[in-house]
């Protein structure tokens, strides 16, 4: 029985940890939000986002790996004016953890999902070439399509990204975004380290996301109609002075 019990600890296990090695979206507007309403999450090392951007100098090779950043997404029900804030922290709240403070942000912006548990290997341009001769697919620059093990895909559409300046923080507000499903890719901006980040220090990085969504509020036909007649009557009364 104790044999059977560890058996099914170990199924479990080896479950959770390949479950988390493709992509597993959290929602920055629903999951893991502190008191702020801030969105708080961690990556395992400070070069993920730039390995996919493929604009280093020294990044030897092709394309990034989508394991090495981290997967949010968001709905919207109407077109909407979306400002995303992502900034580095040492500490979480509701964590005791004490995390790494060197991570350097970037994010990118697309339109679609993912298929649940997408990854690299699944990729038909990657297959089982990964890890051996296939770095990845991550492209956080460009559109790219997303595989998992059951054949079905997602593509994942760019709209626009933010890396920090200022070394700690990275926004953008993004304009008349339409109604649907986004994926927000974060992750550290560090080339120093490609193009395998082995130099980079062990350990975890943290940061948190803020959100805000403005949807317009369209003017009634009436409300142009009205703004059209005084704008007729202003021009008339300037030309009745002009005349007189």
């Amino acid at each position: 029985m104790g044999y059977r019990i560890i058996l099914l600890m170990l199924i479990a296990l080896v479950t959770c940890e390949e479950s988390w090695a493709h992509v597993v979206y959290r929602d920055l507007l629903r999951d893991n939000l502190n008191s702020h309403g801030q969105f708080q999450g961690t990556v395992t090392n400070n070069y993920g986002w730039i390995d996919g951007a493929d604009i280093a100098p020294n990044d030897t090779l092709p394309l990034g790996d989508t394991h090495r950043v981290y997967w949010a997404r968001f709905s919207i029900a109407n077109p909407s004016h979306v400002s995303i804030l992502v900034r580095a922290q040492t500490a979480l709240e509701g964590s005791s953890a004490i995390y790494l403070g060197d991570l350097t942000p970037a994010f990118s912006l697309f339109s679609g999902l993912s298929p649940s548990l997408g990854h690299d290997g699944a990729h038909p341009d990657c297959g089982a070439a990964y890890g051996n001769g296939c770095h990845g697919v991550l492209d956080v620059l460009h559109d790219f399509t997303m595989w998992n093990s059951q054949g079905q895909s997602g593509e994942l559409r760019f709209i626009g990204y933010a890396l920090t300046s200022d070394g700690v923080s990275a926004g953008e507000t993004f304009l008349n975004l339409s109604p649907g499903n986004y994926t927000v890719i974060i992750g550290g901006a560090n080339a120093s380290v490609l193009p395998n980040g082995t130099s980079m220090p062990v350990g975890t990085r943290a940061f948190t996301v803020t959100m805000s969504i403005i949807t317009p509020v369209p003017i009634p036909a009436a409300g142009w109609l009205l703004l059209s007649s005084l704008a007729t009557l202003f021009v008339y009364r300037r030309s009745e002075k002009s005349q007189t």
